[in-house]
């Protein structure tokens, strides 16, 4: 009962952060939903309300993406002279609304990846959901790119064209190089997590 109600709380709370993002700033739409940290956190919401192991680990595996904010927060807090530029916002005097939404947006970067693992670690890891996973990533970037590139739309997501390419392979020529460098990295990435965290799973300490 307690995880079904976590489960509806992360919900409304990412459709909350949504709406006010587009209230904040007047070039985001609905759309937004199509970030990925904002559906990774509504997908992992249905996983921990229907207890499904495919989508908890689904969510795991591609919330290891999550890593540049732990590197960039240590980084920081050690003031160390390496910047990703991901947190840089935080530290900038700007008016309350949007103070409200990075904190918000903080907070669904950086609790992505231990939610998501305290969940799996609970209901088991899916050995078989790694073509689920390839799928969903491939299938996420493609739906971003079409709208991103699109004049209808006038949104940029998920980093896959070079209008707003968020500092990855800024040397491509043209947005169909860009996508499928991003996509040959994401792929690759999503591999090797896997296969880690598979095995990490089979350790006696993770076991149910």
């Amino acid at each position: 009962m307690l995880s079904k109600s976590i489960a509806i709380f992360i919900a409304i709370f990412i459709v909350f952060k949504i709406y006010f993002a587009t209230l904040t700033f007047s070039n985001l739409t609905l759309w937004n939903l199509l970030w990925y940290c904002n559906l990774a956190w509504l997908i992992l919401a249905f996983g921990i309300y229907t207890n499904n192991e495919a989508l908890l680990t689904l969510v795991l595996v591609t919330a290891t993406s999550e890593i540049a904010w732990y590197v960039e927060l240590f980084a920081i807090i050690f003031n160390l002279d390496y910047n990703l530029t991901l947190l840089d916002y935080l530290l900038e005097d700007r008016n309350w609304m949007v103070v409200i939404n990075d904190w918000m947006s903080f907070v669904v970067h950086t609790l992505l990846f231990p939610v998501a693992f305290y969940y799996v670690k609970s209901v088991g890891f899916d050995k078989q959901a790694l073509y689920k996973i390839l799928l969903f990533a491939v299938s996420l970037l493609a739906v971003s790119f079409f709208l991103s590139t699109s004049v209808n739309t006038g949104v940029y997501l998920n980093c896959v064209t070079t209008q707003a390419n968020c500092g990855l392979f800024d040397g491509t020529s043209s947005d169909l190089s860009h996508l499928f460098l991003v996509s040959v990295s994401v792929i690759a990435w999503i591999v090797f997590f896997f296969f880690l965290l598979k095995r990490l799973f089979k350790s006696k300490w993770l076991k149910n």
